[in-house]
This record gives structure tokens, sequence and C-alpha cells, in this order.
């Protein structure tokens, strides 16, 4: 979910009874291909990609998509931090498509000078976007596909739902005892990877507050470089952030913290990093992709979001409290492997996880960073759950 292609891919939940359509998003466009060089802005400037949602419909008979109707096709992309996971999922009854962007990678490695715009409300970056399964009777082409309420529509049509997302890459609903949520997870820089409920209009904090709004990040950035030619104190266009709690006060109501953090390392810590320019090891587990698991066949296992893991190379179990809308007991890992696992999907009667890994070792970002080779590169691996002794059944396919 880092780069170029195709990023992703909804059926809606009518697909077979009445509603054919099968939602893409696709990068189409290289803003840069006509520039000098390799396309990208001067100065750690970033490059620049657009990407569009796109609704098709199956047709059953021949089992091909068909008339593509364009969503949006002004989604900016990026070769870092692209979020891209999209989703169908109701509010109020009615269902829509949402989009999570992320911020283009901007305040670190290549895409060090690039603006942040985690945090502009007139930009798609760094957000949670909703759109419209159906037209609306808006004029514009576009507008038809933007729900009339959605949060920031007062002096123009807006995508956007929730602002202030890194690099959001897991979306996905659930009804646990009566409520719908709609969970997210992204990941954090040097820590605080976060699992989010996503409201509408709220801010998630980024880059301005890290996680939690508990200091750690004070005096700190949400990235650092050895690029001397960029100024501030990090040699980042991430803003110095001088105080977290400070930050999530000025926000106001709209601030979110999240449900949870993975590895909230301390000042301490991330100061003494900071000061070897970023360099060196720190916990995270990267989040690539997120489910929730509401069947009851695996005891204790009922309305527990599951967490695939990239850095991390295994699955994170989260029980959820009776109300779903907090973590109770401990973070629990299964299927530890050398394996970057990308995305998951549950078979209907909660029995099989299907998980899917990376074809390569190397991360995709600029960082290049390779965590070791690789097992089951590129495959989809099935586990059955085989009953009371707990055991799970391993098949690759």
């Amino acid at each position: 979910m880092e780069r170029g292609g195709l990023m992703g891919m909804a059926l809606h939940p009518q697909l077979l009874n009445g509603k054919p359509y099968v939602y893409l998003m696709y990068v189409y466009k290289y803003e840069g291909a006509n520039k000098e060089g390799n396309g990208c802005a001067v100065n750690y400037g970033g490059c620049a990609f657009k990407g569009r949602v796109v609704r098709y419909t199956y047709n059953k008979q021949t089992q091909k998509l068909t008339d593509a109707i364009i969503l949006c096709d002004s989604i900016p992309q990026s070769n870092d931090h692209n979020g891209s996971r999209l989703t169908l999922a109701p509010v109020a009854g009615k269902t829509y498509v949402f989009y999570s962007t992320g911020d283009m990678g901007a305040g670190q490695f290549g895409n060090a000078g690039q603006p942040n715009n985690a945090q502009n409300k007139n930009s798609y970056e760094g957000k949670i976007l909703r759109f419209n399964t159906e037209p609306d009777k808006d004029a514009g082409a576009f507008d038809r596909w933007i729900p009339n309420d959605n949060p920031l529509n007062a002096s123009r049509q807006s995508a956007v739902y929730s602002t202030g997302h890194r690099n959001p890459q897991g979306l996905a609903y659930a009804v646990v005892n009566g409520t719908g949520y709609l969970y997210e997870s992204e990941h954090g820089p040097f820590s605080d990877d976060e699992i989010n409920i996503i409201s509408k209009g709220k801010n998630y904090g980024h880059p301005l507050v890290i996680g939690y709004a508990d200091g750690n990040y004070n005096g700190l950035a949400a990235g650092i470089t050895d690029h001397e030619s960029l100024p501030g104190k990090w040699h980042t266009s991430y803003p110095l952030i001088v105080d977290e709690k400070a930050n999530a006060a000025a926000m106001g109501n709209a601030y979110g913290n999240p449900l949870i953090t993975l590895y909230p390392n301390s000042n301490a810590f991330l100061s003494r990093l900071f000061q070897n320019n970023g360099r060196g090891g720190w916990p995270s587990e990267a989040p690539s992709s997120l489910d929730v698991y509401t069947a009851n066949a695996i005891p204790g296992w009922q309305n527990s979001l599951l967490v695939p893991t990239l850095k991390g190379n295994k699955l994170i179990r989260l029980k959820l409290n009776q109300k779903g809308d907090a973590i109770t007991g401990d973070t629990i890992g299964y299927f530890k492997s050398k394996a970057r696992y990308r995305d998951i999907a549950l078979s209907p009667d909660g029995k099989k996880i299907y998980l899917a890994t990376d074809s390569s070792a190397t991360s995709s970002n600029p960082s290049r960073q390779n965590p070791g080779q690789i097992n089951q590169a590129g495959a989809i691996i099935e586990y059955t759950y085989l009953g009371m002794s707990g055991e799970m059944d391993k098949k690759r396919k």
C-alpha cells in the first residue's frame, strides 16, 4: 500500500443483490513525467502522483468489470506514505465509500522538504475521505459523489471526513453489541503506531501530536533528516512539536486520542534517537491492515481487532471491551514469522484467517530498509482453527 499501481479495491455489500458495484483506486498519473531528471521536486520536495477512485459495474454473466465511472481523480499520491485503504461502511444506515490517504511521506527521507498537509483542511493528504456509493443530484460531475453532509463542505464540496493522519493502511467496519464503528490503523514515525475509531470531523493529531497527547515528542518532530539545506532544528518540513498537550488542546473538541498506541517510546529514548539523526533501531510494528473478528468460532476472540504487521512480522489481536470503544487486556501476537504481513481476510464462519505477504523483504518507502530474508514471500497463507486445542492448520495458497 505504499507506491503506484492498483492501491485499493472494495465490493458493494449488495454486489449480487441489485448493487453490482466494485470500487477501485489506482494511480494514473506521474506529475513529474515531463520534468527534467527524475521529475521529483528539488531540495527533497517529493515526487507527486495523482490517483482516482472509480466505480465499475460487475457483469455476473461475463465476470467482467464494465462501465467505469470516476468518483474523484484528484487524490494526491507519492512514493511514500500513501495509506491507501478502500472500504465501504454505513453511517446512519447509508453506505459510503471511505478511502485513507497518507501524508505523502512529507517531512522524511527524500520527501523531507515537501510541506506536510495532514493538518491542512484544503488538502486531501493525511485524511480519511468519504464518497457516495451512488451519485446524488448535485450539478458537478465530481460533487455528486461527495456527501453533502461531509464536515468541510461550508465553502466547497470536500471529500475530507477526518484529518491528522500519517500513514493509515487499515480501515474496517464492524458492529459491536449494536453499535457500528469504523476502526483504523496507521504507522507512527519512531513509535506510537495508532489504532483509532474514525468519526466525522475528528482530528487525529499528526504531525502535531504523535500517538497519545502525552508529551513524549515534546521538543522533537515526526521526522528527522541530515539534509542541512532544510531549515529547522531537525531539518524537516515537519513542524517542531513544542508541547503535544498544548497542540491537542488547541484542536479543541475535534481532537481524538487513539484507542491504543503500540510502543509509545519515552521522550528520553526518542531524544537520544534524534541526537543520532534517527539512526538505530526502535520498537514498532508497522500495522499494514485491520479486520474485526466478530464470529464466535474461536473461543475468546469475539469482538477483537486483528492487525497484521510489516515490521513486527506477526498478527496482533486486540480485545475490545463490551461496548467496542476501548481495548481491554493484553496485546497478543500470533503467527510470528519472517514475513511482512500485508493484508488480512476472514471467512464468514470465523474458522479461517487469510494473510497476504509481501513479495519482497525490503520496505517500499524511500528508506529501502531491509528487515532480512522473509518466508512465504508473495503468498496467501490460510490458517484454519482446528478446535478446542487452539491449534491452527497452516496452508500456503
